[in-house]
């Protein structure tokens, strides 16, 4: 006799379970429902409608500030990835950078299995425009996070190769371009083997970079179209020496890059820059340093060139690098800048002890001719002596160190001519050695101590004393000494 059917207290018949069956039919179509998503995946991604949502979404958790967009991507789990017209957008026209077509090698299933080998990449007609970080400080931090920027690129194996680039970077703070053109690089970067790069982390890599520079205004160096090769092995990227018509002149340069710490910048020696025309920019960029006597030079014109023996820069903190050389002054006339007008009143003042009509107003001056300015750069500061430059009826010689601060520490020997010092101890004292002047003070604001004379003849009074004791005991040990002739 069948038993009667179980109800609860209300009176409801209970929910019937599910049977085994029933589960496992459940349990297969879920598995059957995650299959098809993940084979499609790649499909439902790159599709119109997704795509615009996925893109941005990656491309804003690599970067908040970017705008990704692309004209078309296919992916799938066992076929290569490629896209065209893609285009990024970061901060606003900080950076802008179109490609028009990109592909790879390896599929999604690959990239999955292992994220350090990207495979071989391909770059087509990339056109790239950025604008240069206008902050210093901002840009030394820059340069001393390149080495870890480098070190994690170390960790990823890839062949990138760019056919026909273009690369534009705007140059506020000066409103010009530099611009690289025809831009081609091949690239093989195996990933370093363990989780912290060593210092041959680059000893495997090799590649080479090609590119033309239609020319431009550099900093006051105008060059014109040059075509650049580098090759990088063995952990070092060379450049192929390069000789390049600049200003009037010519520039010869065989720069290398040392991928290993301290990470240096090194260049050949040799004559780097040959019978170049001087500009005020160039005086004001970076010849002051050497050569202070340029700085603050709004009217100028010449011919130098710079030889050099070493230089050994570390690209995490440039301002330490080390250099020497030489700069040959062939002709080189100025109007007077901020240091030579503080010579003036030194003048004003040698004139009035000459007792000579008060100079004329200060015309150009020049750098003595055929002259060589050796200079060295050790600890942040450029050393230099050999600088010489006529001052009315006068030759001055510097001699001393400019910081990258500007700062000045350097000493200035003055000859008189002999027909402005009469006679008298101080006048014989000033014929046989210069007057020296200390320089303090900064390039826009240089200090130039003026002499005391009083404590000059002081000086000169002592020397004459002395000059004339020994002399007398010269004579009476000459008398003594001498033998009697008999």
């Amino acid at each position: 006799m069948a038993s009667p059917a179980t109800s609860d207290p209300s009176g409801s018949e209970s929910p019937q379970q599910p049977t085994p069956k029933r589960r496992k039919r459940w349990w297969l179509v879920f598995l059957l429902v995650i299959v098809l998503l993940l084979a499609a995946a790649p499909t439902l991604v790159t599709s119109p409608p997704l795509k615009g949502l996925v893109l941005p979404l990656i491309a804003r958790a690599a970067s908040r500030d970017a705008d990704v967009s692309i004209g078309s991507i296919s992916a799938g789990w066992l076929s290569p990835i490629s896209a065209t017209d893609l285009e990024v957008r970061q901060g606003g026209d900080k950076l802008h950078a179109s490609v028009a077509a990109l592909s790879t090698d390896r599929t999604l299933f690959g990239l999955l299995l292992d994220r350090t080998d990207l495979g071989k990449i391909r770059v087509e007609r990339p056109v790239i425009k950025a604008q240069l970080q206008e902050d210093r400080e901002k840009v030394e931090e820059e340069a001393k996070s390149a080495p870890a920027v480098l070190h994690k690129a170390a960790r990823i194996s890839i062949d990138l190769e760019v056919v026909d680039g273009t690369v534009t970077l705007h140059d506020a703070r000066r409103e010009r371009d530099w611009k690289l053109e025809q831009l081609t690089v091949d690239l093989h970067l195996p990933h370093s083997p363990g989780d912290k790069p060593d210092d041959d982390s680059f000893a495997g890599a090799t590649g080479r970079v090609r590119f033309t520079s239609p020319g431009g205004d550099f900093s006051g160096f105008v060059t014109g179209p040059s075509q650049v090769d580098a090759e990088l092995a063995d952990g070092l990227v060379r450049v192929s020496p390069l000789a390049i018509d600049v200003s009037g002149g010519r520039v010869n340069i065989a720069p290398r890059l040392q991928l290993k710490e301290p990470w240096l910048l090194e260049v050949d020696p040799g004559r780097v820059i040959d019978h170049v025309h001087v500009s005020p920019e160039m005086c004001n960029n970076w010849l002051k340093f050497a050569m202070p006597v340029l700085a603050g030079a709004t009217q100028v014109e010449g011919e130098f060139s710079l030889e050099l023996q070493h230089v050994s820069v570390p690209l995490a903190a440039p301002k330490t690098g080390e250099s020497a050389g030489t700069i040959s002054i062939h002709s080189i006339e100025l109007g007077p800048g901020p240091l030579v007008e503080q010579f003036m009143p030194v003048i004003d003042k040698l004139r009035e002890f000459a007792r000579l009509k008060k100079r004329e107003p200060l015309g150009r001056l020049s750098i003595a001719r055929d002259s060589q300015v050796e200079f060295r750069v050790a600890e942040g500061r450029v050393h230099h002596q050999g600088l010489r430059f006529e001052l009315p009826q006068m030759t001055v010689e510097t001699q001393g160190s400019v910081g990258f601060d500007e700062s000045l520490a350097m000493t200035a020997e003055i000859r008189l001519p002999d027909r402005w010092l009469g006679e008298g101890p101080l006048a014989e004292m000033l014929k046989s050695q210069p007057l020296k002047l200390p320089i303090s003070g900064t390039l826009k604001k240089p200090k130039v101590d003026m002499p005391e004379f009083r404590q000059l003849n002081r000086e000169a009074l002592g020397n004459t004393a002395r000059d004339l004791l020994r002399s007398g005991v010269r004579r009476e040990l000459n008398r003594l000494l001498k033998p009697k002739e008999e």
